[in-house]
């Protein structure tokens, strides 16, 4: 019986180390400093790095990296911040908003970012807003981690 519990008891934490999120996996696209192809219209570089967090092999989600600058194609550990999104055009752009350690050795919250990196949001929010063309970007939002992670984890279930 012992045995028969002490079984169930390393399942369980094996299956809530796997469903933890608070750490992703992110390969960079666009290094900070570089041109981003899909909004290019001032022809102004990122300040950030540009990426995707694999949820699976088959499910990329679009993010925005802080942190120091990383080469095109590394892959970083990231940890979660928020969900940063706008309409363009008639679609929804959404990017998950996360930072590596070397931007922050705390863990950071949503909170403690709006409040204290304040100008690194409007930076983000005015980079994309002059690379579209006036009035193709529109209804900018911030919504905190648990709304990325919802938006993981749709990606993940729709797959």
């Amino acid at each position: 019986m012992l045995t028969f519990l002490a079984s169930c008891k390393e399942e369980a934490n094996k299956r809530q180390e796997s469903d933890d999120m608070s750490e992703l996996e992110a390969v960079i696209s666009v290094a900070a400093g570089d041109m981003m192809q899909t909004y290019n219209s001032v022809m102004m570089p990122t300040f950030f790095n540009m990426g995707t967090i694999s949820i699976d092999e088959a499910s990329k989600v679009p993010a925005i990296i802080l942190g120091e600058r990383k080469g095109k194609g590394k892959r970083v550990n990231v940890n979660n911040l928020g969900l940063f999104s706008f309409e363009r055009d008639s679609s929804e752009v959404n990017f998950v908003v996360s930072y590596q350690n070397d931007f922050s050795t705390e863990e950071l919250e949503f909170e403690t970012f709006m409040v204290k990196h304040h100008d690194i949001k409007e930076s983000i929010e005015s980079w994309f807003r002059a690379q579209c063309e006036i009035g193709d970007c529109r209804n900018f939002n911030w919504s905190n981690e648990y709304k990325s992670y919802l938006k993981l984890n749709d990606k993940k279930l729709k797959n």
